[in-house]
């Protein structure tokens, strides 16, 4: 097994790593961070987050550029509301009613910040957020921008059907790839890696 790449130390954007910090659900490690901000707060953001540099403070860069460009105006702004508000509504079957909800992170002080921090802006604007686990929550490992074309294909599940495979997936899950990454890789839900990992019912031939 690849030996975990350790981050203490290392800096992203105003994010010093600390140590080590807690597990996901997932079981994913979360490092922890002090921002260089004059706040100098401290979160715990997941590795991949970190290396892709989709979260480079606490959640000030955002602030910034809101206080700078007004960004409560933008598109992004509108994706992030009605995000919370479908969510919240326990009348929609297909989102609050579901039981998907949106991240703490998200939602409370600070959250559109926090929000822009995480996902960046889309490319362009044929982008708008996506789960890529469709039964998942609006969380900053479950989501990303992507076209309406690529979310259709993320609804639809490729069947691994090689136990080779699947092998091949424990193996780079093992090495500290996300259930999301193998999920683009394999062109196929995090729910189905997931299972594949955890050595779950999954079908095969």
């Amino acid at each position: 097994m690849a030996k975990r790449i350790n981050l203490t130390g290392k800096q992203f954007g105003r994010l010093i790593v600390l140590k080590q910090g807690t597990h996901d659900s997932h079981g994913k490690i979360r490092w922890e961070c002090q921002c260089t901000c004059p706040k100098k707060s401290i979160i715990e953001v997941h590795g991949t987050l970190l290396r892709t540099g989709r979260t480079k403070s606490c959640g000030c860069l955002a602030l910034e550029v809101r206080t700078k460009h007004g960004a409560y105006k933008t598109r992004e702004y509108s994706i992030w509301h009605n995000m919370n508000v479908r969510c919240n509504d326990k009348n929609n079957k297909y989102y609050g009613g579901k039981g998907i909800s949106v991240c703490e992170r998200w939602k409370g002080t600070n959250s559109f910040q926090n929000f822009l921090t995480d996902m960046g802006y889309p490319p362009t604007n044929e982008y708008t957020i996506d789960r890529l686990d469709s039964n998942g929550n609006y969380e900053p490992e479950n989501c990303r921008w992507a076209t309406m074309t690529e979310q259709d294909r993320n609804k639809t599940n490729m069947k691994i059907n090689n136990i080779l495979v699947a092998d091949q997936i424990r193996l780079e899950s093992q090495q500290g790839h996300s259930y999301a990454s193998l999920s683009r890789k394999y062109n196929c839900d995090p729910s189905h890696i997931r299972k594949i990992v955890l050595n779950e019912r999954w079908e095969h031939k």
